[in-house]
């Protein structure tokens, strides 16, 4: 006869075999009041027309309960398109943007005056252009420094370019060939480079150029004529000269950033003075000077297309 396991009740001492007094007051010395707690089944909720709540209020009261600093309220108005972020709870380090802050952010006619914040639940405003995050003489010159189409290989060399600038020491100014009027002290330059480079290029770029006009001095001679460059293009012809200028000079390391190196070192001895770019630079307005008088050589060109 096979034997029961140990721990388990037998047969003898099942309470269906008992009188029925007897299996109600028999208590098994292993089931605790915590047990039978335990096993007791859960309350169910009342589900009726005048208690349960439907769907979408259940979602409005968690809405309305949840507190406004907290991720989850931030997630939902992030979702629908509104600031997440309320500056009387969480704070904000750099200030949120305002129509100051967005200038080429076009802005509603009933938004022309606006609050030195965005509260939380207001509409974000629209982004700008994603070509306009950098500055346009960075822009314009990393663009002249690309070749067949490589814009980020320009990019990482202009960044190359303006953290040598960032890490140089402070450039010693020759009073002979200054800056433009207005530049930064000398000890301040390097604390910013973008405005380091765009005053080293404005101070050398050229004012005019001058254009050869075929025939205009008669026997198939060509006249010089000085013609006025905007700001544009006086940027341009510095930097052409200065990538001129750095393509004869040899390298004095090896690997891909030597030539955003000497492009830098280039820069920095143009607002030391002791580039040739600044020689260049006066002989193309002396030339200029020379050569003014054919000005009126040209107006006459002009008017006479125009009676063409």
């Amino acid at each position: 006869m096979a034997a029961f396991p140990a721990g388990v009740r037998g047969y003898a001492d099942d309470a269906t075999t008992r009188s029925g007094d007897e299996a109600a007051n028999t208590t098994h010395p292993t089931e605790t009041a915590d047990s039978l707690q335990a096993q007791q089944p859960a309350p169910q909720e009342q589900i009726g027309s005048g208690t349960a709540a439907t769907g979408e209020a259940a979602e409005v009261r968690a809405a309305s309960e949840t507190p406004k600093n907290s991720p989850l309220r931030q997630l939902e108005l992030l979702a629908s398109g509104r600031a997440p972020f309320e500056p009387y709870y969480d704070g904000h380090k750099f200030g949120l943007t305002t129509a100051m802050t967005r200038a080429s952010t076009a802005v509603l006619p009933e938004q022309d005056i606006l609050d030195d914040y965005l509260a939380a639940g207001d509409v974000l405003p629209s982004i700008g252009k994603v070509q306009d995050r950098y500055a346009e003489l960075i822009s314009q010159l990393t663009r002249l420094m690309m070749r067949d189409g490589k814009l980020a290989k320009a990019q990482r060399e202009m960044a190359t370019v303006l953290n040598y600038l960032r890490t140089a020491p402070t450039p010693k100014l020759d009073p002979a060939h200054p800056l433009l009027p207005g530049h930064p002290p000398a000890a301040q330059l390097p604390l910013n480079p973008v405005v380091y480079l765009t005053f080293v290029i404005d101070s050398v770029a050229p004012l005019i150029r001058i254009m050869q006009m075929s025939g205009a001095a008669g026997g198939g001679r060509s006249l010089p004529v000085p013609v006025p460059l905007a700001q544009r293009q006086r940027r341009r012809a510095a930097f052409m000269w200065i990538l001129e200028s750095v393509s004869k000079k040899q390298s004095r390391g090896s690997g891909r950033n030597t030539f955003a190196t000497r492009i830098a070192e280039e820069v920095v001895a143009i607002a030391e003075g002791r580039s040739g770019l600044w020689d260049k630079r006066l002989q193309l307005h002396k030339l200029g000077t020379a050569s003014r008088v054919n000005t009126n050589a040209l107006t006459k060109k002009r008017k006479m297309k125009r009676r063409l």
